[in-house]
This record gives structure tokens, C-alpha cells and sequence, in this order.
């Protein structure tokens, strides 16, 4: 009986969906993306910036005991 009521429901959301693409997509629903690579041309070269500043040890946080 599960069996038959899953196939029923499929049947009905299949409709359901192939209504829905026929009339379009609506305002809240994305569009389709387009992933394909494209050049980006010229690639500029970053300047290192200022060092970081001196960074204290892991030890020197340790407290004493």
C-alpha cells in the first residue's frame, strides 16, 4: 500500500513540476548559472607589504609554576 502512495504521489509532484517549467521560471527562483572559464587576463604582481611585527613564543605565554 506504502508502495502505491509513493507512486501516486510521484505521478502528481512529476505534473506538478512539468506545469511549472512550462509556465516559466518565477521572480524567487534562481537562474541558471554559466560555469564556463573564462580569461582573465593580465596578472597584476602584489608588492610584499611591512613584516609582521615580532610575534612573542609559545613559551613566553606559559605561566610559571
Amino acid at each position: 500500500m506504502l508502495y502505491f502512495a509513493a507512486v501516486v504521489f510521484s505521478l502528481l509532484r512529476d505534473r506538478r513540476k512539468a506545469r511549472r517549467e512550462a509556465e516559466g521560471r518565477g521572480d524567487a527562483e534562481a537562474s541558471d548559472l554559466d560555469l564556463t572559464p573564462q580569461d582573465i587576463g593580465e596578472v597584476e604582481s602584489v608588492s610584499a607589504g611591512r613584516a609582521l611585527p615580532a610575534q612573542p613564543d609559545a613559551d613566553d605565554d606559559r605561566a610559571d609554576g
